[in-house]
């Protein structure tokens, strides 16, 4: 799988889950989550985006609701009344019809 994408098992790792929710638990439970950390994800999203959420600001990180619409208008910048975005480390979560997570 990672040959196929061109990724490096030096730099990734794949998985396979029994489906979102178990995945998302999964990145929540095992993401380095910091004062540091920012958790960024659309407010349109499956529901279990919502329990990483409660895992990164139990452990003091930023989590922040994104309106993809005035993120696409607004390349680079983020303006929410939510939580300042801070330095990395940060995650970004956008759920589509599949889930797609960057790190």
């Amino acid at each position: 799988m990672l040959e196929y994408f061109n990724a490096s098992p030096e730099d990734y790792s794949c998985l396979f889950t029994s489906g979102a929710t178990a995945a998302l638990k999964l990145v929540g439970e095992t993401f380095p989550w910091t004062q540091d950390s920012n958790f960024l994800y659309t407010m349109e999203n499956h529901n279990s985006v919502l329990g990483i959420r409660e895992y990164a600001l139990a452990q003091g990180a930023s989590a922040c609701a994104v309106d993809i619409e005035e993120a696409a208008n607004q390349p680079g910048q983020l303006t929410n009344s939510g939580p300042s975005i801070k330095e990395m480390p940060i995650i970004y979560l956008l759920s589509p019809r599949s889930a797609i997570f960057l790190a």
